[in-house]
């Protein structure tokens, strides 16, 4: 009985998925020789022999005995067996992680498949097919799904399987403690989180920067802002090409595209900057504007308003994860109230680790940014304002 451990293999091996991308045949051009017919026979393939898998441990007893039943080793062995196809290599400490949580997982599963069993519950085969289907779109479809198959060695029966004991289990914690989402509870969510419903209001604009460097003199000052005045004039003037301007005449990083810098928020940019840009209307040159980078012009070039999303598209989405949560609560408390009612006792010398199996190194901690001298840290270097990459 898999339950869990296996949809928790699911999740992990979605990520893996990856298609391979079909070789493109072109036709040879003329200063290109085609192959002779003997030459374009297909060379004979040789076929090479499977990678041997080397499993990081397993099981040579029972792993645990919960009352007088005991966690087999095989069912042990056949995470490992999954884990390995997923991962094939890794390192130490994540292996005992595995060994740590995949007993207890076993653990669990039993007891909660007693528990089910107990109070009778089933899963239908429309709420399996259900579940089925948001798997097939959470991995991208159902030619994912059969590569996501072929990678991990589970198969539909085993899936669906283990689908239906997870319906069963939601059945089970919604009933022992009473879960169930109203849409009042919905909606007092969503009216208190709606800033994760909106989308900002936001403009689309380039700029050409002057830059002006902190504690710069005060003639330098003055002449970065009258380059910056001569610049809008002409930018201002009918028929003014503003991306060739700030090709030829800006000191930021976007001069190369034009000074686009697409579309941003408010928060995406120094106040100054954004008080400009979001004040402006569409096609206007506003400026020089100063900021702690030196003077800008401005042209906004689009803008969107912002959107609320309403509460009906959401209503479902919320519901869901709110319900989860509570699930995730519930199943902490199941678990704790299944094993204190039981004697539970696990033979830590029935897992062996297997010599051959190379683990992969850990991974490396990366140090704070700092000064390699030690001391103070490194100011970053100062640029543009905070904006999305050019585009």
């Amino acid at each position: 009985m898999r339950m869990k451990s296996l949809l928790i293999a699911l999740g992990l091996a979605a990520g893996l998925i990856a298609c391979d991308d079909t070789a493109k045949t072109e036709k040879p051009t003329a200063e290109e020789p085609t192959k002779t017919e003997e030459e374009a026979k297909p060379e004979a393939k040789t076929e090479e022999a499977p990678k041997e898998v080397v499993l990081p441990m397993s099981a040579t007893k029972p792993i645990a005995k919960v009352g007088d039943h005991e966690i087999k080793a095989d069912l042990f062995n056949t995470e490992v067996e999954r884990l390995a196809k997923i991962a094939p290599q890794l390192p130490a400490n994540a292996l005992e992680k595995f060994k740590e949580q995949t007993v207890d997982r076993l653990i669990d599963q039993h007891l909660v498949e007693k528990a089910i069993d107990a109070e009778k519950i089933e899963a239908s085969k429309e709420e399996v097919d259900a579940e089925l289907a948001d798997f097939y779109k959470s991995v991208g479809g159902e030619a994912e799904a059969q590569q996501f198959f072929q990678k991990t060695g589970v198969t539909l029966d085993e899936l669906r399987d283990d689908l239906s004991r997870a319906v069963k289990l939601k059945k089970l914690l919604r009933k022992k403690y009473n879960i169930a989402v109203t849409d009042a509870s919905a909606k007092e969510f969503y009216e208190k989180n709606k800033a994760q419903f909106t989308k900002p209001e936001r403009v689309k604009a380039s700029h050409i920067l002057f830059k002006v460097e902190n504690g710069a003199a005060d003639d330098v000052v003055k002449g970065q802002e009258d380059k910056a005045k001569n610049v809008l004039k002409l930018a201002k003037a009918d028929g003014a090409d503003f991306a060739a301007l700030a090709k030829e005449h800006s000191e930021g990083p976007t001069a190369p595209n034009g000074g686009d810098l697409g579309f941003f928020h408010r928060k995406q940019m120094v106040p100054g900057f954004s008080e400009a840009a979001f004040s402006a209307k569409v096609n206007d040159v506003v400026g020089p504007v100063r900021t702690e980078f030196g003077f800008h012009v401005i042209k906004v070039v689009d803008r969107e308003a912002e959107v609320v999303t309403t509460f009906d598209e959401v209503k479902s989405d919320i519901v869901r994860n709110l319900e989860n949560q509570d699930l995730r609560v519930s199943m902490e408390k199941l678990t704790k109230e299944l094993r204190d009612g039981v004697q539970v006792e696990k033979f830590a010398d029935a897992i062996v680790d297997n010599p051959k199996y190379q683990a992969s190194p850990p991974p490396m901690m990366q140090m704070p940014m700092g000064n390699p001298a030690g001391g103070q840290p490194m100011p970053m270097p100062k640029g543009h304002p905070p904006m999305p990459a050019p585009k």
